[in-house]
């Protein structure tokens, strides 16, 4: 009876040893390989792969000072978006630029307060302009030569804080009416007696302009990250992207020098500049990351009201509007979610999840909420190729998904994908118990609840790649109409008299599955898409409905403000929870006239 009692003394003894082993015992060793590290080099002192390095070595491949358009771009916009001088100096160094002139890059408008001054000036010459109109409907009085105040007398007996208090709200004011005013000589051709402050700013921007354009038009494009540049064993997610945000202030420059180029009759050069946008969002999107796609979506936006205008302009001819849908042609039809997904936005998960087990290269700092799992791990020990692999696996069902090209079979893969990752991060108090008794069941669930922090709304990205790929088939469509009307005289009756001689085949309507929906009206034509609802709401876009600007699409005719907000009211009275807002893709010519003086 007493060996027995032994015998189970040591069972038990033994049991409780391995169970202090497996909880605090070291970590097991990282196995370099596909389905733990995913990449295998370079690597960082601690034998385990340099993620930041990775990635910039890869999009440094191919890349010289001749070919790279980060050279024009940089010596246009100079110190890129929060980057101190010194830091741009490094930049330039390390891509192979010299000489820049700080005193020749790029100006905006927006920014410049001597230039945002003049214009506020400008345009306060016209009170009964629409700019001046909706900065009083904020209730507030004039931004120049005032005397009221929110619609009444200043109160208090302290003269200098009413005059401070006055000057603010005249800044204010002057920072919407302009900003509004910018916004529109994007969206909209205009002409130089429009606002003869911002046609100097374009004239004393021409050569920053065109070194946009060239950097548009060179094939390859690299700006690293002063953090690679700087601290390369930082972190991914504190990656600073200077140049996205900065290449979209980019793109707004370019677009204003576009529209006043179509309004001055100058649809060549117009169309340089138009084209340049479209190629800067390619090169965006050669990024590694999301975000590097969404923005690269955004200037592809930006260039699309100069594209309809070239397309509406009475001197288009029939040689440009050939050579504009050569180049739409020659575009690839979406940016790199899937990629940016497989690659960039898995290596941020494997980087973080190896810190949080590992306590690499001083563990986790740039991600809110980690602090408990860090806490967990520096004590409990986990397996940490078992919790890489349980991530991987996540990442390559959803980068399968994310490349299905039927867009039905997409959504509902990573849609079901979202629901077994939901359902998984639910049951999580069930395992705590099996996670604190296994190591493995431990690793489980902390690479499950690091993937919850990580994980991107795929199928939002995927909806946004998606709109991206139907506004380009819809610019060659219209494109197409364009050649048929200059070469035929009168736009078709089908979309089908535009093949084979213009397009080889018509696009079709990648949200409904279905052919696009075309009319002849007037003059001119309806071309939309149903958008991602499905649902044909005949040429109706509430969203852009309830935009700022003075002309809006219901039903596929142009509607002034008033109307607009009379539709729009009515619309959100129905959306009860089961009907969704109606976001047909449009376009509609021909353009309507925007009196800029009134």
């Amino acid at each position: 009876m007493k060996r027995k009692l032994a015998y189970v003394a040591v069972i038990l003894l033994l049991l409780f040893g391995f169970f202090l082993y497996q909880l605090f015992g070291p970590h097991t060793k990282v196995q370099l390989g596909k389905s733990t590290t995913f990449i295998t080099e370079p690597l960082a002192d601690d034998g385990l792969p340099n993620y930041i390095l990775a990635i910039t070595n890869k999009q440094w491949e191919g890349v010289t000072p001749e070919n790279n358009g980060a050279l024009p771009f940089c010596r246009a916009m100079g110190p890129l978006e929060g980057m101190p001088l010194a830091e741009f100096a490094l930049l330039c160094n390390a891509i192979g630029l010299e000489d820049v002139n700080l005193e020749a890059c790029l100006r905006m408008p927006d920014e410049d307060a001597a230039i945002k001054e003049s214009l506020g000036a400008e345009l306060s010459k016209n009170k009964s302009s629409k700019h001046w109109r909706k900065i009083e409907s904020y209730g507030f009085g004039d931004a120049y030569g005032g005397g009221e105040y929110g619609g009444g007398e200043l109160e208090g007996n302290d003269t200098a804080n009413n005059e401070d208090s006055e000057s603010a709200e005249q800044e204010f004011q002057t920072d919407l009416a302009v900003g509004e005013f910018l916004n529109l000589t994007r969206a909209y051709p205009w002409a130089r007696s429009d606002s003869p402050v911002l046609a100097q700013w374009v004239d004393d921007n021409q050569q920053p302009l065109d070194w946009l354009v060239e950097a548009a038009e060179r094939p390859e494009f690299f700006c690293p990250s002063m953090t690679a540049l700087k601290e390369p064993e930082a972190e991914m997610i504190q990656l600073l992207l200077s140049y996205a945000q900065t290449s979209r202030s980019a793109a707004r420059a370019l677009a204003t020098r576009a529209q006043l180029r179509i309004g001055e009759g100058q649809l060549d050069d117009a169309w340089r500049d138009t084209h340049a946008l479209f190629h800067f969002g390619q090169h965006v999107a050669g990024g590694t990351y999301l975000v590097e796609q969404v923005v690269a979506l955004a200037i592809h936006g930006t260039a699309l009201p100069a594209h309809a205008a070239l397309l509406n302009h009475p001197k288009q001819e029939a040689d440009l509007a050939r050579k504009i849908l050569a180049d739409l042609s020659a575009l690839p039809s979406r940016v790199g979610m899937a990629d940016a997904l497989n690659y960039g936005e898995r290596l941020m998960f494997i980087d973080i999840a190896l810190r949080t087990a590992t306590n690499r290269l001083g563990g986790t700092v740039g991600v809110d909420g980690m602090e408990d799992i860090d806490r967990i791990t520096s004590k409990a020990k986990l397996d940490t190729n078992l919790l890489l692999e349980v991530g991987n696996r996540w990442y390559d069902r959803l980068a399968e998904a994310a490349r299905l090209e039927n867009r039905t079979a997409r959504s509902a893969a990573i849609e079901r994908i979202d629901i077994e990752l939901l359902d998984t991060l639910q049951s999580r108090p069930a395992k705590i118990l099996g996670a604190v008794l296994s190591r493995s069941a431990r690793s489980r669930l902390v690479g499950e609840i690091v993937l919850s922090f990580m994980l991107p709304a795929t199928n939002a990205a995927m909806n946004a790649e998606d709109r991206g790929q139907m506004q380009l088939d819809l610019a060659r469509v219209a494109t197409a109409l364009a050649i048929h009307r200059l070469e035929q005289g009168e736009y078709p009756e089908r979309l089908a008299d535009l093949t084979p001689d213009i397009l080889e085949v018509i696009p079709p309507d990648l949200f409904a599955g279905k052919p696009l929906k075309y009319e002849r009206r007037d003059e001119g034509y309806l071309l939309y898409s149903v958008g991602r609802n499905e649902t044909d709401d005949g040429g109706t876009h509430l969203e852009n409905v309830m935009d700022e600007e003075p002309w809006r699409l219901i039903n596929g005719e142009w509607a002034n403000a008033e109307q607009a907000g009379e539709f729009a009211a009515e619309q959100w009275e129905k959306l009860d929870g089961t009907h969704e807002e109606s976001d047909d893709m449009i376009i509609r010519l021909p353009l309507p006239e925007i009196e800029w003086k009134n």
